[in-house]
């Protein structure tokens, strides 16, 4: 196949080519939507604390519907954003269901994908971004929380970074300027919706700062300080917004800030217990796949980018028009749309399981965006700094974007990774899954291996094949009342369902049931208030450590009739939230409540299958007597 290249001048916006991405991101996204319908009344998680999260902004959403202010009647790190949104989707429906989160999820994958999309065009080429989009579309099933608040902070981080790449790339004038504030707004909208997006923002940013005022001349430096006091600008703007959102749900800003930013600092400047988490995540843990294979493939794509374009520079990527060939294009359609039609399929055929290999292999998959770290960490130490044709004004260029987007997802998306038991891939929505997956295939691309990059994105459709497809398969037992009315769902729910059962068999509608630590939707099961705890939620970077000595003390003046132990003892609960659990109140609650459990003579009265990460757990349930 020939083309011919078509560059525009400098300081120019790249031709507006499309080379049938629309239709191929088209088919893509109406095949992901029937299969999100298919998908979404099956709950698809083991509802088990931080191994899936699932539902914690509606449950606190639920309280704010019902008359009470967060943040002065009751404290939790969570910050407004999502729960304003769900709340007014409460009062709209008239009522508190899993299912409305669950369909903002499903949507909010969608502009996760078109985030994604966006981000990569500030960095390669329309048909790259493209294949992103497709791929970020299957990925975005694999991603394991199931909380609305999360996505929208992932959406904010990658949009906050898709227009600072812009600005970086060398757009000039208004547009440049445009760019610059959107980046900073997004970037401070994320205190609006998730701290740790914006602890991601944040660290990212500055990364960002560095790497650019380490490339650019002297002469740009003046260009450097004006960029910098735009996008400070925007941060601003978007704060305002978080403060807005606050007020909306009734919280004054200085309430607001006590309970999101300085109680969760507080978690999170624990340096006792992040710092092995760091150590872990960053020198421990496998970045990516490091097989044999693999890794030829990427030195492989190096070594001919190199001899293809003599330099590893990526100054033209943006603006290289090298549209692909219409059976390419076909062709990765066709897999996005056959993979997500045969999932959807399957779904509603009634099959109950997958096959074990089927499901191994869609995990393999799923790393496939990592193996473009290594590749964004080549371009982040490249000296080909944006010398050659970019625009004067600012000695901005495309690589340079390159550089600084690398240097954003590697120490934003560290930091977004922290507090969990993962590796960068598409098990959680960190910067570093777009940048690394543009790396990929914009590498592969540039070094004359096209189709290996259209193979790449077709892989990661392989992801729909995963565990949560796994679990929906499992979710046969439809629910007819309460909180997961119009859901499906499988065996370990029902467990959770047979919990809830002994509980109100146990209690009268009017007497207290506490869970321990706080799983949302066990504690809409029970049916049963939930003691009037000053912490909405018991969970590790959630609860803040100053709340547990006076909510121990009303447990102890008024015990409540039933308490659930979900886990059930203190060394579970510290293995499975890592390091927020000793950093945050939630371990010290727990002992605490085990405490009074065998003080106040409680005698258990049942106990329920549950899943650890590593082992067999069990649900238990004690009464008063």
């Amino acid at each position: 196949m020939t083309s011919t290249a078509v560059t525009p001048a400098p300081g120019q916006a790249p031709a507006r080519r499309t080379g049938g991405v629309w239709p191929l991101l088209a088919a893509a996204l109406a095949a992901h939507v029937v299969y999100a319908v298919v998908l979404l009344p099956r709950l698809q998680s083991h509802v088990l604390s931080d191994v899936d999260r699932v539902g914690w902004t509606a449950a606190v959403a639920a309280r704010v519907a019902s008359g009470e202010r967060a943040y002065v009647d009751f404290d939790v790190a969570m910050p407004p954003g999502g729960i304003a949104l769900l709340a007014a989707l409460q009062r709209l429906r008239g009522g508190y269901w899993l299912l409305d989160e669950l369909a903002v999820v499903a949507a909010l994958r969608v502009a996760l994908a078109g985030a994604a999309c966006f981000l990569a065009r500030g960095l390669t080429t329309r048909w790259v971004s493209g294949l992103v989009g497709v791929a970020v579309l299957a990925l975005s099933t694999a991603i394991t929380s199931g909380n609305a608040f999360e996505y929208l902070g992932a959406a904010a981080l990658w949009t906050s970074l898709g227009f600072g790449v812009r600005a970086l790339a060398g757009e000039a004038g208004s547009r440049a300027r445009r760019s610059t504030l959107l980046a900073g707004f997004f970037a401070g909208a994320t205190l609006a919706v998730d701290l740790n997006a914006a602890l991601a923002a944040t660290a990212g940013w500055v990364a960002t700062l560095v790497v650019v005022a380490g490339c650019v001349g002297r002469e740009a430096r003046a260009h450097l300080r004006r960029w910098v006091a735009r996008l400070a600008g925007g941060v601003a703007l978007g704060v305002a917004v978080a403060v807005v959102a606050a007020a909306a749900i009734g919280a004054p800003p200085s309430a607001f800030l006590r309970s999101v930013v300085l109680d969760g600092l507080g978690v999170w400047g624990s340096l006792g217990a992040a710092v092995p988490a760091m150590v872990r995540l960053t020198i421990r843990d496998s970045a990516y796949p490091a097989s044999l294979v693999l890794t030829a493939v990427v030195i492989v794509a190096l070594v001919l980018l190199v001899r293809r374009r003599g330099t590893l520079s990526f100054d033209d990527e943006r603006t290289r028009d090298e549209p692909p060939s219409r059976w390419l294009i076909a062709s990765v359609a066709a897999v996005a749309v056959a993979g997500h039609g045969l999932a959807a399929a399957i779904v509603l055929s009634g099959a109950s399981s997958l096959p074990w290999l089927a499901t191994g292999l869609a995990r393999w998959f799923e790393g496939v965006p990592s193996l473009g770290i290594p590749i964004a960490a080549v371009l982040l130490m490249s000296d080909a700094a944006a010398r050659d044709g970019a625009p004067r004004e600012a000695g901005f260029g495309t690589h340079l974007a390159w550089r600084a987007a690398a240097a954003f997802a590697f120490f934003g998306g560290t930091v977004s990774l922290l507090g969990l038991r993962l590796h960068p891939s598409a098990s959680d929505a960190s910067p570093i899954l777009p940048v690394a997956l543009a790396a990929l295939l914009a590498a592969l691309d540039r070094a004359g291996l096209r189709r290996l990059a259209a193979v790449a994105a077709c892989a990661c459709c392989a992801s729909v094949f995963g565990p949560s497809l796994a679990r929906a398969l499992a979710a046969q037992h439809p629910v007819a009342s309460g909180p997961w009315r119009g859901l499906r769902v499988g065996f370990r729910a029902q467990e959770l369902q047979a919990a809830a059962a002994l509980v109100q068999r146990s209690s009268l509608p009017g007497e207290e049931a506490l869970v321990a630590p706080d799983d949302p939707q066990l504690g809409a099961l029970l049916g049963r208030p939930r003691p009037p705890l000053r912490g909405a939620m018991v969970f590790g970077d959630l609860y803040p450590e100053r709340l547990v000595d006076a909510d121990l003390a009303l447990l102890e003046r008024a015990p409540p009739r039933v308490i659930v132990l979900h886990p059930r003892a203190p060394k579970e609960l510290a293995r499975l939230y890592g390091h927020r659990a000793r950093a945050g109140g939630t371990l010290r609650f727990f002992e605490g409540v085990r405490a009074l459990v065998e003080r106040r003579g409680y005698r258990q009265a049942g106990t329920f299958r549950t899943v650890l990460p590593w082992t067999q757990g069990a649900i238990e349930v004690w009464v008063r007597p």
